[in-house]
């Protein structure tokens, strides 16, 4: 393995790309002092990973970067390339390089914002890949393959430690060293790491407690919650059953009731037919017993007419025993003058015998009152026997008349009865009807607690899948703000780090010549020693004294080139009369001094070409009102385009002294020369 070439690149002198082949066993480079020979060590060196500014003979590790010349502007970025032939070698056909290529080469590249990159065969590497490449092959910083001017001294200066490792390095242990230190390394971050861990691990734990409890709160709220939502769909559907079973069963009653009340009201028909029949049959008893009540008063009349002629018939029966009585009276005075007829019937023959005539005459007189009483009693039986037919005629009217009564009673109690019931039945019918009205309005109100239950498990159930839903979407979410916020605070932690860096960047003036950095520090003392130094009439430099947006930066860096780092003076007398002899000669390098009042401004009248409006850099700028000459004598007449063709366009059809840049960077000045490439190679980019 040996070394095939080094390729420089804008690292400290050597501002163009130079390319330095070692194709001799000894290559030697010869030059005066300062023409930079030793740079090419510091090159080596740098590449190969060295980190300290001081061992490459600088302040920074910026310093590494060409930092311009009187006629060269700064470049963007300093990039050193190492290459080395890898062939095959040995037995076990091994390369040297534990890569398997012919040539290896290592880059590494340092940009003016501070980012820096490491590279091998063009692949972007890390350091520690590039100090593993060169292990235990005597290539490295502090390694016996590189010995700089003194470090022979050093070696022989060197304690036992330092000895030892040059040693280990030549005897193939430092790879073996360095892989155990970074072991130990490892070991030790991985404590630290293992500690922050446990500590993490414990405040988790005390956390997860807490997430714990909260978590079973929150099981048990759900568990709950659901249990509460199942005793209510339960309640409600028991609810529900009860009242549909209760419904039923008053619907059952309801059809019973209205059964019984059909039946009732049939029974209450026929009792109201039986009633009118009854009604019927009254009349007809009661016109029967009119009947029998006209016949029984006939009767009476008969009766009393009988009584009246049993009374006349007594009357005259005893009339006639009465007469009969005197008769016998009057026959026994009869025989007893008989008798003493008899004694004097001779005396009264004549009137014996009138007397018999007398008695023939009675006799039949009292034969005819015989016949005529017994005649008499013979009706009288009749009557009698008529009269006892009428009693028991009219007793037993009276009976079935009583009968009767009991009967009209009887249908009566029994119509009243069946009034009572009809009351009771339409009274029972009534309540039944509220029940059952208020059975349909509590089944309308069970039905429509049981939609509006149905509907809110529905809404309950809607909501539910809209918070999964939405759980699952806040999910995604904040899975995504996660991840975003993670990216924005690497983001951040980035740009702070960028913003740290341009920051110590600016306040060291990176980028900016030494003269000029020089010439700004003692402006700034001479503010505060007084106005008798001559340092105190520059103004500033001129980058520092504008200001552009970010789109328009790169046009106005190209446009401005080496004038970036030009200072501000108010008039040139103050920097040719004699008394700045002591300003020009205490100057460490070359500085651009631009004066207000020198020369005067350019014609910028014309503005449009062409018919197409003109865009100069000034309006690209913002700057005090004061600083005005100096933006307009420098950008005025440069004219802002798409590309060069497009200035080559307009170079032809405008007057001479017009400049031309592109947003590219891309330059045509007034002489016809073209600057191109890569701003950050240019002297003081990325200032502005």
């Amino acid at each position: 393995m040996r070394l095939a070439k080094l390729t420089v690149a804008g690292f400290k002198s050597f501002a163009d790309k130079t390319e330095i082949r070692f194709d001799e066993p000894i290559v030697g480079i010869v030059g005066p002092n300062g023409c930079g020979k030793s740079n090419v060590v510091d090159a080596i060196k740098w590449v190969l990973g060295d980190q300290s500014p001081k061992s490459l003979r600088g302040g920074a590790m910026m310093d590494v970067i060409f930092n311009g010349s009187a006629k060269r502007r700064p470049s963007g970025m300093a990039s050193v390339t190492l290459t080395f032939d890898n062939p095959i070698t040995g037995e076990n056909n091994q390369r040297p390089l534990p890569l398997d290529v012919d040539q290896v080469a290592i880059t590494r590249e340092l940009y003016r914002d501070g980012t820096s990159a490491y590279r091998i065969n063009n692949q972007r590497a890390r350091l520690r890949d590039v100090r593993e490449t060169f292990m235990d092959t005597g290539i490295g910083t502090d390694a016996y393959s590189i010995i700089e001017q003194g470090k022979v001294a050093r070696m022989l200066e060197a304690n036992g430690s330092e000895r030892r490792q040059i040693f280990e390095e030549a005897a193939g242990v430092a790879r073996f060293k360095a892989r155990k230190k970074e072991a130990l390394r490892k070991l030790d971050r991985a404590e630290q790491n293992l500690a922050l861990v446990r500590t993490r691990l414990e405040d988790t734990q005390r956390r997860l407690r807490s997430v714990k409890m909260q978590a079973a709160r929150a099981r048990s709220y759900r568990e709950h919650a659901c249990r509460l939502r199942e005793l209510q769909l339960t309640h409600g559907l028991a609810e529900y059953h009860t009242l549909s079973k209760e419904l039923t069963e008053l619907n059952e009653l309801l059809e019973q009731a209205e059964a019984d009340r059909a039946v009732a009201a049939r029974k209450l028909a026929e009792h109201e037919h039986a009633q009118e029949d009854a009604e019927q049959d009254r009349a007809a008893v009661a016109e029967k017993l009119k009947q029998f009540e006209r016949a029984r008063h006939e009767q009476q009349s008969a009766k009393d007419q009988a009584q009246q002629q049993q009374a006349f018939a007594k009357r005259t029966l005893e009339e006639t025993a009465k007469q009969t009585e005197r008769d016998t009276q009057r026959l026994g005075e009869l025989s007893q003058q008989a008798e003493r007829l008899m004694a004097e019937q001779s005396a009264a023959a004549e009137e014996i015998a009138s007397l018999e005539g007398q008695r023939a005459d009675e006799q039949e007189r009292l034969q005819t009152a015989q016949n005529e009483h017994r005649a008499a009693q013979k009706e009288l039986h009749q009557q009698r026997a008529s009269l006892e037919d009428e009693k028991n005629g009219l007793v037993d009217l009276m009976r079935r008349a009583a009968d009767l009564k009991n009967q009209v009673r009887s249908l009566q109690s029994f119509a009243e009865s069946l009034q009572a019931n009809r009351s009771k039945i339409e009274s029972r019918s009534g309540d039944i009807a509220q029940q059952l009205k208020e059975l349909l309005t509590s089944r309308d109100a069970s039905r429509d607690a049981l939609r509006e239950a149905e509907s809110l498990i529905q809404a309950e159930q809607g909501k539910l899948d809209e918070r999964r839903t939405l759980a699952g979407k806040f999910g995604d979410q904040i899975k995504s703000l996660t991840d975003r916020l993670s990216s924005q605070r690497e983001k951040r932690a980035t740009l702070d780090s960028r913003r740290q860096v341009l920051r110590e960047m600016e306040e060291n003036l990176e980028g900016i010549g030494d003269a000029v950095k020089a010439v700004l520090a003692r402006a700034a003392a001479d503010g505060k020693e007084g106005a008798a130094n001559p340092f105190s009439a520059v103004r500033g430099m001129l980058a520092e004294l504008i200001d552009a947006d970010v789109a328009d930066a790169t046009l106005v860096e190209a446009a401005l080139g080496e004038h970036q780092q030009a200072l501000v003076v108010d008039r040139l007398a103050e920097l040719c009369d004699t008394r700045a002899d002591e300003l020009r000669g205490s100057l460490s390098g070359r500085v651009m001094f631009l004066a207000l009042d020198q020369p005067p401004l350019p014609d910028v009248s014309l503005r449009t070409f062409d018919g197409t409006a003109l865009r100069v850099v000034a309006d690209c700028v913002r700057y005090p009102d004061w600083l005005g000459p100096i933006v307009w004598r420098l950008l005025g007449r440069t004219v802002v385009v798409e590309d060069l063709d497009r200035a080559m366009l307009l170079r032809a059809g405008l007057p001479d002294g017009f400049r031309f840049v592109t947003r590219a960077g891309e330059v045509l000045d007034e002489q016809g020369r073209v600057v191109a490439g890569p701003l950050g190679t240019s002297a003081g980019a990325g200032v502005i």
